[in-house]
């Protein structure tokens, strides 16, 4: 999404970007979707083309007509990691229209969710996982507290805080004092993903019932059913990069195909022929004379790769590289250039930008980003 906000900025002739809109449903004509229509501060608007549905799960359906409730009933009262888009209106739109929809009973749960037993973290705790509980503050599941202000919430007073939790012999990140500054959150099991969702191909066209393409639908992401199998975690799994980063390459690469082979000779010609008209007073009539070799052609001389001279850096010299347009990172001893890698990194580049200028080898390998390291090793090495 940030690579499409800076298009839509910096190319608006490229793209455009409508916020604040809600999409209602697809337009068809015959058996194919031409484009889709929603409603934007109180008017109701269309936008014709192919669709690509990247609209999220439904974990978060709180909705009249709940589709977590229709397929799983028993669990439909339980907190969620889902943002408030994920209500399920693509599922919704697609059925409607009738595309298919498989496993919705499949609901991934995270059994540490942040809300009724407390978490607690102090600075130090709170570094080790930085860009975690960023996250967790930027969506509201955790908050930052003084010590006499953690007191208040949980509802002590600050002499039973200190009495409670600083005496304690075994925290890794000590000495811990009340005049630190502490992130606090609440932790439940939540409904965390959906696996189920909208039947797709390999191409990511969205099917129907019959299990037949659906001309000009296509999927990606949490909407798109039974990507991940029965979980998404682990190796197997890939934790929705699979969904949301393969797939989504995949539907971009499908839609363009779509759009080239639907461009209709009819449609080629009345757009040549005005051009034609335009260029009728210049045109000059070439003749060649062609002449058949016998012999082959002469093979290409091969050019000698350069080799790549290596250098030294301190590690006060990799500090000045800290910034979006030059950031390099260190990883096992080696500089990495990654100011060109952010739009490929599954992660954005505020993951990235966090060890700007920094050794991330340690965090590299507790996220298990091994696969950052080895995809930047020849090209990106400084």
């Amino acid at each position: 999404m940030e690579g499409s906000e800076e298009i839509a900025i910096n190319q608006p002739g490229r793209a455009q970007l409508i916020k604040k809109a809600r999409l209602t449903k697809s337009i068809k004509e015959c058996d194919a979707v031409i484009g889709v229509e929603y409603v934007k501060d109180g008017q109701t608007c269309k936008e014709y083309g192919p669709v690509i549905l990247a609209t999220g799960g439904y974990a978060a359906n709180f909705t009249e007509d709940p589709l977590l409730k229709k397929y799983r009933p028993d669990i439909y009262n339980l907190p969620t990691t889902n943002g408030e888009h994920s209500t399920g209106d693509g599922h919704k739109m697609v059925i409607a229209i009738g595309g298919k929809a498989t496993h919705m009973e499949k609901v991934q749960f995270h059994p540490t969710g942040l809300v009724p037993v407390r978490l607690v973290l102090n600075s130090k705790a709170s570094k080790e996982i930085e860009w975690h509980f960023k996250h967790y503050v930027g969506r509201g599941l955790m908050r930052k507290f003084s010590g006499e202000a953690l007191a208040k919430e949980i509802g002590i007073s600050a002499s039973q805080l200190r009495q409670r939790s600083f005496g304690k012999k075994f925290f890794h990140n000590i000495p811990i004092t009340i005049n630190d500054q502490f992130h606090a959150a609440l932790m439940s099991p939540v409904l965390h993903y959906t696996i189920g969702g909208i039947d797709i191909n390999e191409e990511s066209e969205v099917r129907d019932m019959q299990e037949q393409v659906i001309p000009g639908l296509f999927s990606s992401g949490e909407i798109a059913g039974d990507v991940h199998g029965a979980n998404r975690y682990y190796y197997w799994g890939g934790s929705s990069l699979l969904g949301c980063v393969v797939y989504d390459r995949v539907s971009g690469d499908s839609v363009s195909r779509y759009l080239f082979q639907n461009l209709s000779s009819a449609t080629a010609n009345r757009r040549l022929g005005p051009i034609a008209g335009q260029l009728a007073p210049y045109q000059t009539i070439v003749s060649v004379d062609q002449q058949i070799k016998s012999q082959a052609p002469a093979p290409e001389k091969k050019t000698d790769v350069p080799t790549r001279e290596k250098k030294e850096y301190t590690a006060e010299e990799v500090a000045k590289h800290d910034k979006e347009n030059d950031c390099w990172v260190i990883v096992n001893g080696e500089v990495l250039n990654v100011t060109k890698f952010f739009l490929d990194h599954p992660g954005n580049k505020k993951a990235i930008l966090i060890y700007a200028g920094k050794d991330a080898t340690e965090k590299m390998r507790k996220f298990s980003f091994d696969l950052f390291f080895n995809m930047l090793h020849d090209k990106g090495v400084v």
